[in-house]
């Protein structure tokens, strides 16, 4: 069977959401079909990509122009049909591929960058079924019109299956289009873990927090967590901040832990491939984000019997229970944040009983084999992940 992989990633080369798609690949590899890549082309190719194309895989690589969104006038169809044949589109619907699943990073942004023509015509020219995996979505309106709407409409009424990482992405899709998704369904992002046991808690006379993300305010709001630890109540505590993970934000990080004197308590420890190594000298997790799917670093926290601190976004409620499993701010705010940390740390000899509590409710949720768990849903249409009610 053929097989393409579309990755509407534009942003970074590489991120969490890239995992899921390319397990599938590898094992669709392993099972004797035939794949075919689409991702944007960067300078560099990804070392998981390269790991694809020498098991066999063909890439197509798109550039990331903007001309296919030109104006609808006669010239500009003929020049796009004529880009389109010459373009690795053309060429891949030429190899015919029986099916299709295309990763986005979240649930409509091939509606607002250049991919929107481009896919949608090679996914009416093919014919094949196809599958959305949605790793992300905004709380918002999520599109920003009713034509948006009506075109986006049968995109995802038309696919096999639109699998989302969290059953509140999911709901809030189906609010944002005002129709029921009954080809929906919730499947489970891999973890990067070898091991799946507790890690041993630390001893430390400072407690040491631990935020696991990407420097990405807008996003994972480490701003708000500045903010709420800016506090003078907590001037008097003994604690200390890491930041495990990096990007463009740094700097400003940096700049505002200045601001709230809190500089010193605050340790910048960018990019750590060994999540257990994070654990073993850290006791809570916080994760302020303004916008989740469901966090990989949340559900790898709770395995290795961490509590955590998180807000009420994406899927993080399907994972933390208030005072048993973690804490929950209402929202993504200095105020709610601090209510949530203050709470907290009420509850700091409790946490490593917490912990324990977390390592039991990820382990019963996680999904083992995630990429068998996709390639069901491409290759047999089985639906073994979760379909909520």
């Amino acid at each position: 069977m053929k097989i393409c992989f579309i990755s509407t990633m534009a942003g970074e080369a590489w991120g969490g959401s890239e995992e899921l798609w390319t397990r599938t690949a590898r094992l669709a590899l392993e099972r004797g079909h035939r794949v075919a890549l689409v991702t944007c082309r960067w300078p560099e190719i990804p070392p998981g990509i390269r790991d694809l194309q020498r098991r066999g895989a063909r890439l197509f690589r798109v550039n990331r122009a903007r001309h296919w969104l030109g104006p609808h006038l006669p010239l500009q169809r003929c020049k796009r049909a004529f880009q389109w044949f010459v373009s690795p589109w053309g060429i891949l619907a030429s190899w015919r591929p029986d099916l299709v699943c295309i990763s986005h990073g979240t649930t409509f942004e091939y509606m607002k960058h250049w991919w929107n023509w481009p896919l949608v015509r090679f996914v009416s020219k093919v014919g094949a079924d196809y599958v959305v995996i949605s790793q992300h979505n905004f709380e918002g309106p999520g599109l920003e019109s009713e034509a948006e709407r009506q075109e986006a409409m049968p995109y995802l009424l038309g696919a096999r299956r639109v699998a989302f990482v969290a059953e509140r992405n999911l709901r809030d899709a189906e609010r944002q289009l005002a129709v029921d998704l009954p080809n929906a369904c919730v499947v489970r992002n891999p973890v990067n873990l070898a091991e799946f046991e507790v890690v041993a808690w630390p001893e430390s006379d400072i407690v040491k927090m631990a935020c696991v993300a990407r420097l990405d305010l807008a996003f994972k709001g480490q701003d708000v967590l500045l903010q709420a630890l800016g506090g003078e109540e907590w001037q008097r505590r003994r604690w200390l901040l890491r930041f495990y993970g990096a990007g463009r934000d740094r700097p400003f990080l940096e700049r505002l832990a200045q601001k709230y004197g809190i500089a010193e308590r605050i340790e910048f420890c960018g990019h750590v491939r060994d999540i257990r190594s994070v654990w073993a000298d850290n006791h809570l997790l916080v994760l302020p984000s303004r916008s989740e799917g469901t966090p990989l670093s949340l559900v790898e926290a709770m395995i290795c019997g961490r509590p955590a601190v998180v807000t009420d976004v994406g899927g993080n409620l399907e994972w933390i229970d208030e005072r048993a499993t973690g804490f929950v701010a209402d929202a993504p705010s200095p105020r709610s944040l601090a209510h949530a940390l203050e709470r907290a740390w009420e509850a700091v000899d409790s946490w490593e009983a917490i912990g324990q509590r977390a390592h039991q409710v990820a382990r019963s949720q996680v999904d083992p084999n995630p990429e068998e768990t996709v390639l069901s849903l491409l290759v047999e249409d089985r639906v073994p992940c979760e379909v909520p009610a």
